[in-house]
Order: C-alpha cells, then structure tokens, then sequence
C-alpha cells in the first residue's frame, strides 16, 4: 500500500510510496496536487539507489546508516541531491527501502539541498532496475539520472544527459577507465550512474527482483534495443563501501571545500581551516592543512589539528590532543593527551585521555 504518513496536507513534498499503488492515492484525492507539482520539476528527475547496505564487518554496522555517513559536516546523499541540482534535476526520488523512515527524517523534502524530494520503500526486494520501474511508473518525468548512492559522483551531468539525447538509446551507462596496469586501464568500469528514457519501464518485469547489469541490459540487448556507453573519465568514481573509502571521499570533499571556498558565510577562514563561527578555538591551538570545524566544537590550549580532517557538531578535542586525516562525528570527545589519526570518530564516542587510536574506527562502548 502506497503511504502518505510523511506528506503534509498541504505541500505533501515528501511521501513513503509502496510500489504499485500510484491509483489508490490519486483515487483519493491527491491527484490535483500531485499534477501541478510534478509539472514543476521538468522533464528530467533523479532516481537515488539507497538501499540497505553493509560495510563489510566494520563496526559503522552498528551505528550508521550508510546514505547518510556525514561527508564533510553533511550527509552523503545531500551531496548527491546538490550534484543533480548542479544540472537543473528538482525532483529526485530516494529508494532506502528499510532505511527510508531515517532517511526521510533527516532530508525531510529536500528544501535544505534545493531540492523536491520522493521517497520509495518496497514490500519485497525489487534490486535497482525494480525499483527504476517502480519509479518511473509513478512519475511524469520523460528522463531519468539514476545512481547509487554509495558513489560519489563527479562527473560533469550535462554532458552525460546531452550524450544520452544524442544516442537515442533507451539506456546510457556511464563508465570510467579501469585502474591499474596497461590492459586494466584500456578496460571500461560501469561508473554507477545511468540515464534512462521513461520508455525503458516496458523492458522491467513488475514483479520479483530486477537487477540493471545481470539481467536488465542483456535483456535490452536481445530485444534489440539500444544501449549506449559514454565514457566520462579515467579514474574510477570513488564509492563509500567501508570505512577506509568513506575516509578517502571525506578527505577528498574537505580539500575541495577549502580549495573552492564553498563552506558558506557561516564558516570563517584560518589559513586553510574554515572555522564555524559558533566554534571555539584557543589561541595557541595548530590547524595545518585542510580542517573543517563545525558548529558548537571546542578546541583547548596545545591542540594540534592536521587535515584533511573533519568534526562534527558540538565535538570537544582536548588539551595537547592531536588529530590527523580523520573524520570526527557529531559530539565526540577527544580527551587531553589523546593521538588520533586515520580514524573514523563515530557520533558520541570518547577517545580517553592520553590514548592513542590509528586506522581505527572508533564508536560508543554500550
């Protein structure tokens, strides 16, 4: 059954959809609403691919949900969202399945990332072309980007879409040169990003679970229909999928923010540090390199922070403590004396006075 448990009466911006329910809610009333506000969104919509996922055994299992890990003071999928908006793309729908009550509570109707934001949940696992069908048959759009959310896109959008007009082709799969050796670098890696025309829903099955690479794109292959590859890059897009590459997307974002100035008036400039004008920093406190310092942190006397490194909201990093090439959550307290580098500082954890955590992933002791 198709939800509307997130939508206001008014707006209802956000909404938890069941699939294959689209008649029930417009039979009861909604319909009206629903046209005047698709109308607005355009032609071209996003579809995000976030559902559940696991970090390989880390212990981010156990107190993460991976779409929205922060990645330099703000959760992964908002940085998505923005990249769709970077190319006009208003409407963008969210498939979390388990995760979609957190994930909606969170990005709320995407008003924050200028965005309008839908959100999908499935009775029974549909996989990722499943859930594209089920999207497509909701909406009005006639194209649609889709992605998994675990990749950290940057590529240029625009092209992408101009390349999938010019190929006529229901199906675009972006794809990067394989890393590595000579003849691994000469191979083409799926990017995790697609373009889809609205027609492609016909070639989906409307039940089971429908994967794009094992079974949607031979299967557009023997119907004779085409699909097309455009290669946007030779580096392998970067995907969180563990702690060690949620690190590397962290870093690589927090460079990139102090590089482009695009922290926002609310951050103030230290020499490579942007500083929360909420934050409190002492004096004699060492911020070399890329840091990013968020609302609400305290750093004491003697602290030494190096980038690329991240905290979060309200954390505290004591005296003469030192922090390196790390992503701070939320609220974490760093004693004095306390060594941290390549570590990942869960929302709430505590690293002791005077100890030392290196390539860690650190979380609260329950």
């Amino acid at each position: 059954m198709k939800t509307a448990t997130a939508r206001s009466e008014k707006k209802r911006q956000v909404g938890t959809h069941r699939a294959g329910d689209a008649r029930m809610m417009r039979a009861a009333g909604f319909a009206a609403d629903e046209a005047a506000r698709r109308s607005d969104l355009g032609r071209v919509e996003g579809i995000v691919l976030a559902g559940v996922h696991s970090w390989g055994n880390s212990a981010l299992d156990r107190v993460a949900c991976w779409p929205l890990v922060p990645v330099a003071g703000e959760p992964l999928l908002s940085h998505t969202i923005r990249w769709l908006g970077g190319a006009d793309i208003k409407g963008v729908n969210i498939c979390a399945n388990s995760d979609t009550l957190h994930v909606s509570r969170v990005l709320g109707d995407g008003q924050k990332c200028g965005a309008v934001l839908e959100y999908y949940e499935d009775r029974m696992p549909r996989g990722p072309a499943g859930c594209i069908r089920d999207v497509i048959m909701d909406r009005v759009a006639s194209t649609f980007v889709v992605l998994d959310a675990s990749v950290f896109p940057r590529i240029e959008l625009r092209e992408l879409l101009e390349a999938h007009d010019r190929s006529h082709a229901l199906l675009t799969v972006a794809a990067v040169h394989g890393g590595g050796d000579a003849l691994s670098r000469r191979r083409l890696v799926p990017a995790g990003i697609y373009v889809c025309s609205r027609q492609i829903a016909e070639y989906i099955g409307r039940t089971g679970y429908q994967d794009v690479k094992e079974r949607l794109v031979p299967h557009l292959h023997a119907k004779g229909v085409r699909v097309h590859t455009h290669v946007v890059g030779n580096e392998v897009l970067p995907r969180v999928r563990c702690a060690a590459s949620y690190l590397t997307v962290n870093k690589y974002l927090v460079e990139q923010l102090v590089r482009l100035g695009q922290t926002g008036p609310e951050y103030l400039r230290q020499g490579q540090a942007r500083i929360h004008t909420t934050a409190c920093i002492e004096s004699d406190v060492r911020l070399i390199g890329p840091v990013l310092i968020g609302p609400g942190c305290t750093v004491k006397r003697r602290a030494v922070v190096v980038g690329p490194t991240s905290l979060g909201t309200d954390s505290q990093v004591g005296e003469s403590a030192t922090i390196s090439r790390s992503a701070v959550w939320s609220s974490c307290r760093i004693g004095a004396g306390a060594i941290v580098d390549d570590c990942v500082v869960a929302d709430g954890a505590v690293i002791d006075d005077g100890v030392m955590q290196r390539n860690a992933v650190c979380v609260v002791m329950n």
